[in-house]
């Protein structure tokens, strides 16, 4: 529990720090004056975008779930995932709600931590191909404005950091499927450590690494519609959460073109990868700033966007997953042990 209280508190405050030096720094108006302004049908479509793609994430999960031994049903994957958000937010990088969704999956009907693995690893895969696709396109549409102002980021340093991370991905996936042995051998330099803190826990790794390599042919091998499917429904989870900035931005009076918010977020997603803090704090809300003052010149409400964005995608998060987390795991301190 204290861990989680500890990353609970600074995430907080180095999000709620950096939005309070964003407002002060770009209002001469009131704060509340200028949230009352904003047209609240915008804002509550860009609430309701932000909860359907709740829905659509567990919906994915249940999809890919078919192509293991995994039998879990729409109702329960939507459960799982709300669940994983909460450790998520504590995390750099959100990096800690897959361990989540991985322990709760492989306590399912018929899973193993190596299906529920593979489960999350093809989500996470399907992820990477669209935030791909559409950093490309935020690079083509936008990517000389921050050169040309010599903004927070240069577009080669982008540029690099997407190709590597591509690499990478690209590199780990093709081990994981046809060189899984490569992988045992990298664990079989930590044996000795390992063995002395855990013996049985460096067999457990073997045996799922196997078990992962396994249910990733799965999903080669299984039905390619359920593939289709899933990066389709990939699509539309994406596409639900880059319009948020874009409604958000009409609700406060600013009329923007929809391919530009759409192209501005893939370039904000991709810096929250970088795992500096907790959820990306700082970091989220400062690219978000930088971007959206760069394609909106001279809008004034640059604060209250950031201040709304960060209640929908962050806070939102925070609340429903902690209230879930506390039902499903029953004791919050499960999260600590897996994250």
């Amino acid at each position: 529990m204290k861990k989680t209280h500890k990353l609970l508190i600074i995430s907080l405050t180095i999000s709620l720090s950096t939005i309070s030096v964003i407002l002060y720094y770009t209002f001469s108006k009131g704060l509340f004056a200028e949230i009352d302004k904003i047209d609240t049908s915008f804002f509550i479509i860009a609430v309701l975008a932000h909860i359907s793609s709740w829905l659509v994430w567990g919906l994915r999960v249940s999809l890919l779930s078919n192509l293991t031994t995994l039998k879990i049903k729409f109702k329960r994957s939507f459960e799982i995932v709300l669940s994983s958000m909460f450790a998520a937010a504590l995390t750099p990088s959100y990096a800690g709600g897959e361990p989540v969704r991985i322990y709760l999956l492989g306590r399912e009907e018929g899973g193993t931590p190596g299906c529920a693995s593979a489960v999350v690893f093809g989500e996470r895969t399907l992820d990477f191909l669209f935030l791909m696709f559409a950093t490309a396109l935020g690079l083509f549409l936008i990517g000389d404005i921050f050169l040309a102002e010599g903004s927070f980021v240069s577009l080669e340093a982008i540029v690099i950091f997407v190709i590597s991370l591509m690499v990478l991905v690209i590199a780990l996936l093709l081990i994981s499927l046809y060189k899984p042995e490569k992988i045992k051998g990298f664990f079989r330099y930590f044996e000795k450590p390992i063995k002395k803190i855990k013996p049985v826990l460096i067999k457990k790794i073997y045996e799922e690494i196997d078990n992962f390599n396994e249910s990733l042919w799965m999903f080669l091998r299984g039905e390619k519609k359920y593939l289709i499917l899933g990066f389709l429904i990939t699509a539309v989870f994406w596409t639900l959460e880059f319009s948020i900035p874009y409604l958000l931005l009409r609700g406060l009076g600013y009329d923007v073109q929809y391919i530009l918010a759409f192209a501005g977020y893939a370039l904000v997603m991709i810096s929250i990868m970088i795992p500096i803090s907790p959820g990306g704090t700082g970091v989220a809300e400062t690219v978000f700033y930088f971007v959206y003052n760069s394609i909106v010149k001279g809008f004034v409400g640059i604060g209250v966007l950031v201040l709304l964005w960060r209640f929908i995608t962050y806070y939102l998060n925070l609340a429903v997953g902690g209230i879930v987390s506390s039902k499903m795991l029953h004791d919050i301190s499960t999260i600590e042990k897996e994250i």
